[in-house]
C-alpha cells in the first residue's frame, strides 16, 4: 500500500493504539481497509462521519461500525477507537487524511470503554467528535434541533462527570484529582461549574475550599473569554491579564488546590490560546499570508509562556511540585526554552515550536522574494496540501516533508543570493574605507546587513558561497558590542 494514501494512515493510526493491528506486527488489517465499508465510507464519502474501531474478543479480528461495540452481561465493552471525519470532504491523499481524520480512544487497552465507563465514552464521543464537527461548520450548515441536542448531551454528561469527580470517581481506579480523572476538563467553564456544583452538593470541608478556590477560576473564566473575543493583535498584551488569577490558585497550596488541577487547567487555557491562534490563521501558508499575523501569533506564544513561568514560580513557592519540563532538542528555535527548568504544557511548546517555524519560514521566504522575485515564486505550493498548525504526529511529519521540498526547491537560488549578498557586503567596506570610518563603523554596518538577511545568511548554500564574509559575522557582532560597551 503507498505511504501516501489515506488507508495507510488510517492504519498507522489505529496501530499507535493498538499496536497488533499494525503491519510490521503481520496484520493485514491495511488490506482490508481497501475494502472495509465503514471506512471507505469514512474516507470516500463528501460527509462527515464516525467509526468505531475494535479486536473481537473471540476471533481476535478488527471490527468496525458505525455505533459502539455493545457490553454483555458478563463483560465490558471492549478497548474502542473512534474516528471520526470533521469536514464535508472525500479523502483522497495521506494529508487529508490527517488534517480532516481525527483518532479518539475510548478508554485504555484493557480496560474497555473508558476502563468501563459508559458515561465518559459517550462524553468523549460528544466533546470531542459531534461538538468538533459543530465548531468548523458554519451555524446554518447543521440543523438548529441537532446543534441543541448535541449542546445538551454535552452539557448533561460533563455535569455527571463532574459529580463523578468529586466524589472521587472521575474514573475507574483514580482518585478525584490525579491527572487522568480530570480529562473531562475541557474549558475554563467545566472548571467553574465543578467548583460551584462542589459548594452545594459537598461536604464541609469541600465547600470550603470551594469559597477559596471559585473567585480566582470565575475571574479567570470571565477574562479568559473577553480575551477569546479579542483581534489577534490585541491578545499579546491582554494575556497578563489572566496572571493574576492563576497565581492566586497556585498561592492557595497544594491541599487547597491540587497540583494535577493547576496543570490541567494551564494546559486547556493554553489549548484554547493555540484553538484562537489557528482560528485566525488557519494553518494554511500561501503567498499572500499576512506576515503580521503570524508575528503577532509568536508575541502570544511568548506572553503566554511568561505567564505560565509566574504560575509555576508562586506554586512552587506554595508548595506545589511539578514535574521536569517536556525535553527539546538542541536545534530549538527558541532560545528560551534551552535549559529552561519550568514545567511546560507539551502540547503548548510543540505548536509554540511550530508557529516560530513558520514564522521562521515566511520571513526567510519574503527575502528569498526580495532577492530573487522571479525564481521563489512557486516555492511555497509545497505546503498547499498541509495544515502547517497540525502538530499531530502525522502533522510534524507532513511539515517535515513539505519542509524538505520547499528548501530542495530552492536550493539552486543560493548561488545567486551569495552572489547578491557578496557584492553588498564588499561595496558597504569599500564604501567605509573610502570614507574612512572603518573599523567600528563598518562592523555595525555589516552586521546590520548579516541581520536584515539573516533568515537565508544561514541556508548551507549561502553561507558556503558567501565565504570570509559568513566568517566575519562573528567578528562583527563582537565588534558592534564592544562599541556599545
Amino acid at each position: 500500500m503507498a505511504l501516501s494514501s489515506p488507508q495507510a494512515w488510517v492504519q498507522s493510526a489505529i496501530s499507535l493504539h493498538i499496536p497488533s493491528l499494525s503491519s510490521s506486527a503481520g496484520s493485514d488489517w491495511g488490506t482490508s481497509l481497501q475494502t472495509d465499508p465503514e471506512i471507505r465510507k469514512l474516507v470516500e464519502e463528501e460527509r462527515e462521519g464516525l467509526v468505531f474501531i475494535w479486536v473481537d474478543e473471540n476471533s481476535q479480528t478488527p471490527r468496525t461500525s458505525s455505533t459502539p461495540p455493545p457490553a454483555t452481561k458478563t463483560s465490558p465493552p471492549p478497548f474502542t477507537l473512534a474516528l471520526s471525519k470533521t469536514a464535508p470532504v472525500a479523502i483522497t491523499t495521506a494529508s487529508e487524511a490527517a488534517t480532516y481524520i481525527r483518532v479518539t480512544p475510548l478508554g485504555k487497552p484493557g480496560n474497555g470503554l473508558a476502563g468501563g465507563g459508559v458515561v465518559e465514552s459517550l462524553w468523549e464521543s460528544i466533546h470531542g467528535v459531534f461538538l468538533n464537527v459543530l465548531v468548523k461548520n458554519p451555524p446554518n450548515a447543521v440543523p438548529t434541533n441537532v446543534q441543541d441536542l448535541v449542546s445538551e448531551l454535552d452539557a448533561g454528561l460533563g455535569a455527571s462527570l463532574r459529580h463523578q469527580n468529586a466524589r472521587g470517581g472521575g474514573m475507574v481506579g483514580s482518585s478525584k484529582d490525579d491527572a487522568a480523572s480530570l480529562t473531562h476538563i475541557q474549558c475554563v467553564t467545566d472548571e467553574y461549574m465543578y467548583w460551584c456544583e462542589l459548594e452545594v452538593e459537598g461536604g464541609r470541608a469541600e465547600r470550603e475550599k470551594s469559597q477559596i478556590v471559585k473567585p480566582g477560576v470565575e475571574g479567570l473564566k470571565g477574562e479568559f473569554e473577553k480575551l477569546s473575543a479579542l483581534p489577534l493583535a490585541q491578545v499579546p498584551d491582554d494575556i497578563p491579564s489572566l496572571q493574576d488569577h492563576l497565581e492566586d490558585l497556585a498561592r492557595a497550596g497544594n491541599d487547597t488546590y491540587p497540583t494535577p488541577r493547576l496543570m490541567r487547567l494551564v494546559g486547556v487555557i493554553g489549548e484554547g490560546i493555540c484553538d484562537g491562534v489557528r482560528k485566525h490563521l488557519g494553518g494554511k501558508i500561501t503567498a499572500d499570508v499576512k506576515m503580521k499575523e503570524w508575528t503577532h501569533a509568536v508575541k502570544i506564544c511568548e506572553s503566554w509562556d511568561q505567564v505560565v513561568t509566574a504560575v509555576v514560580v508562586a506554586g512552587v513557592m506554595s508548595g506545589h511540585a511539578f514535574p521536569a519540563p517536556p525535553p527539546v532538542t538542541s536545534n530549538t528555535p527558541i532560545p528560551a526554552l534551552k535549559g529552561n527548568q519550568a514545567w511546560k504544557d507539551e502540547k503548548f511548546v510543540k505548536f509554540w515550536v511550530r508557529v516560530v517555524e513558520v514564522h521562521t519560514l515566511l520571513t526567510t521566504h519574503a527575502t528569498l522574494t526580495t532577492l530573487c522575485p522571479t525564481e521563489s515564486t512557486d516555492a511555497l505550493t509545497a505546503f498547499a496540501n498541509i495544515d502547517a498548525l497540525n502538530c499531530s504526529i502525522f502533522g510534524e511529519k507532513a511539515w517535515k516533508t513539505a519542509l524538505q521540498t520547499y528548501t530542495s526547491s530552492t536550493s539552486s537560488l543560493d548561488s545567486t543570493i551569495a552572489s547578491t549578498l557578496r557584492n553588498r557586503f564588499a561595496a558597504l567596506v569599500s564604501s567605509s574605507v573610502a570614507s574612512g570610518s572603518a573599523g567600528v563603523n563598518m562592523g555595525q554596518g555589516l552586521l546590520r546587513e548579516f541581520k536584515r538577511y539573516k533568515g537565508v545568511v544561514g541556508r548551507d548554500g549561502v553561507r558556503r558561497g558567501l565565504g570570509k564574509f559568513f566568517i566575519w559575522e562573528d567578528w562583527v557582532a563582537q565588534l558592534a558590542g564592544d562599541a556599545n560597551n
